[in-house]
């Protein structure tokens, strides 16, 4: 019951994203993201839902598609202060976010192509998410 309510939550932030035109940069150059084009209100894409705590980040690996993604991390962990990093395998930089007091939540629109990728914070080592980008 609570995945079913954390989807339809995430969906439903998705589609306000959506109506808002919501565009996330990322470094140009990266060949595993790229900038996202304005999305349109009539399109649904999937989400990926990320949350920082006190043992590092869940989940510790995914493999998904290839694909625009909605990305959601919540930094529950307690600390004040999260740095998160995604870089590619070959280190290219695709989003770089804060999660500061205030504002401990990250939302976006995340383009990914096959590869994998890495979703950390440099200053923990626990906090590391690998994602497996792929068609298989």
């Amino acid at each position: 019951m609570r995945f079913r309510r954390i989807c339809l939550s995430f969906l439903s932030l998705a589609v306000v994203a959506g109506i808002t035109g919501l565009i996330v940069s990322a470094r140009s150059g990266a060949s595993a993201a790229r900038v996202s084009q304005p999305v349109q209100a009539s399109e649904i894409f999937p989400s990926l839902y990320f949350r920082i705590t006190e043992r590092g980040m869940e989940p510790k690996r995914l493999t998904v598609k290839p694909g625009r993604y909605f990305v959601a991390i919540d930094n529950d962990s307690g600390f004040n202060e999260v740095d998160v990093k995604f870089d590619t395998q070959g280190g290219a930089r695709l989003v770089s976010a804060q999660l500061i007091p205030g504002r401990r939540k990250w939302r976006g629109l995340v383009v990914l192509t096959p590869g994998r990728i890495n979703l950390t914070d440099p200053g923990n080592s626990n906090r590391r998410v690998t994602l497996d980008v792929s068609d298989k």
